[in-house]
């Protein structure tokens, strides 16, 4: 197969859609074959099939299936064969210069007239290796800002289910509720904890994902420096039964069939006053707004909602600690209903410059690992360097003393070097 400067872009793909999606009657030659015992109330998210895609610019797209354990899901001829075989598309391949590519992927439902098994909260997961570690929490993802391993350049959100390490073979109740490898995957390659999605179906009602529908998202990739980008996709979707068969969309489905745990988050830097320099030391404040939308109730859990906690980390200021917000208020917006809660810091950092922000909501719902489902945000913070407002040269003791409580009186902090020259240190901003 030739390919375009030496790079192809090889998905593996893993494919959940709903659980199942086939008939209750174990006759139908649609109905997976599934061994043991399955918990309904472990959670709704599911993970359906494994596949791999292949994708070249010269000779178009390759879908090859690969096959999991027998025994456990006989599902994988629901998008091999009858009843879609055009399930899965990926169209559109663009190089946008350099390492940057664009593609779409078109995700369509397997079971035409099926409402009972309609899809909520749909997104593909992109799993790629990870190129930076949160020291406190150790929780990777894929930086966009690190060229040495790919990136999806424009994520709606970052999540940890399904990664290899936290959801290995062989670690769940069912074959559904776990990472797969394909056949170009390497079992001991590294994979991200926290990898990028995108959402489907975002204009519908609780975002339901009917049997009649399709949706198609662009995703913008960039490989990485040193080879053929290589990275799992998987499609994550919520599925509970509907209160009645045939069902009304959605409103017969409960808001358990919903993503458990926040679907998106948004966050506003409302004032920034950080500052750091090696010499002084640092300060200053963080003030921001992170809504949080959440089907069953974005509200505190004290107040009734399903919120339970935050956590954040910023290395070198803030290492994986809980996060206590001063205030919030609900409301509704285009997206939908949300809590808006406000949080007001004073990390001390001593470095000017960016620093990544990694924020994490828990959910009072319990997920597949006993433990609280949870929802992640990934920023920036940006540390302004102090400056020297007083002229250095001039002593401490020569300094008429109106004049310095003066500028001690604005200065963020003061600094006297070991030769007794005094530095009273600003934000950039504060001082222009």
């Amino acid at each position: 197969m030739p390919r375009i400067h030496g790079l192809a872009v090889i998905l593996i793909l893993t494919i959940a859609i709903v659980y199942g999606c086939g008939s209750s009657n174990g006759s139908d030659p649609v109905t997976p074959v599934v061994s043991g015992q399955v918990s309904q109330g472990q959670s709704s998210h599911w993970i359906w099939g494994v596949y791999e895609f292949v994708i070249d610019p010269d000779t178009g797209v390759e879908i090859i299936p690969a096959r999991i354990q027998q025994g456990h899901l006989n599902a994988l001829h629901f998008l091999e064969e009858a009843p879609c075989s055009s399930c899965l598309v990926v169209s559109n391949v663009n190089n946008l210069g350099g390492k940057e590519w664009m593609f779409d992927v078109q995700i369509r439902h397997p079971f035409t007239g099926l409402d009972k098994f309609t899809g909520f909260d749909v997104r593909g997961i992109v799993m790629f290796d990870p190129s930076y570690t949160f020291p406190g929490s150790g929780l990777s993802f894929p930086d966009p800002d690190n060229e040495s391993t790919g990136a999806l350049l424009n994520p709606d959100g970052y999540t940890n289910l399904f990664n290899p390490t936290e959801y290995p073979p062989g670690s769940m109740a069912w074959q559904a509720w776990e990472y797969q490898y394909g056949k170009y995957a390497t079992p001991d390659a590294p994979v991200s904890l926290l990898n990028p999605y995108k959402d489907y179906n975002i204009e519908t009602d609780r975002r339901h994902f009917t049997c009649t529908e399709a949706d198609t998202k662009t995703f913008h990739v960039r490989f990485p420096s040193d080879g053929p980008l290589r990275f799992g996709y998987a499609i994550d979707a919520n599925w509970a039964p509907p209160l009645a068969d045939p069902p009304v969309v959605p409103d017969d489905f409960p808001l358990s069939a919903n993503r458990p745990e926040p679907y998106h988050l948004t966050m506003e830097v409302t004032k920034n006053t950080l500052w750091g320099d090696p010499s002084a030391g640092g300060g200053g404040d963080l003030q921001f707004i992170l809504k949080v939308y959440d089907h069953q109730d974005p509200l505190p859990v004290s107040q009734g909602g399903t919120i339970q906690e935050f956590r954040w980390e910023i290395p070198g200021m803030v290492d994986w600690e809980t996060l206590n917000y001063a205030g919030w208020s609900e409301g509704n917006d285009s997206i939908g209903h949300f809590c808006a809660y406000f949080f007001s810091e004073a990390p001390v950092p001593d470095v000017a410059g960016k620093h990544r922000m990694l924020l994490s909501v828990y959910d009072s719902a319990v997920g597949l690992l006993e433990t609280n489902e949870k929802a992640y945000y990934i920023s920036e913070v940006t540390v302004a360097t102090g400056e020297t407002c007083w002229s250095p040269g001039d002593l401490l003791s020569t300094i008429p003393n109106e004049a310095a409580m003066t500028h001690l009186s604005n200065a963020k902090t003061m600094y006297v070097d070991p030769v007794g020259i005094l530095h009273l240190w600003y934000i950039d901003t504060d001082w222009e």
